[in-house]
């Protein structure tokens, strides 16, 4: 790992952006649900 600091920069910043779009995924998931509800009612 110490001899290839870039790599797990690389791997970090790959991992951490999936994570984001899965985050930002479930954020308008959740909202489109809540809307969904306050059209029903």
């Amino acid at each position: 790992m110490d001899r290839h600091p870039q790599l797990m920069l690389i791997y970090i910043f790959t991992h951490g952006n999936k994570m984001n779009i899965m985050f930002t995924n479930f954020i308008v998931f959740d909202l489109a649900n809540c809307h969904k509800q306050d059209v029903q009612t």
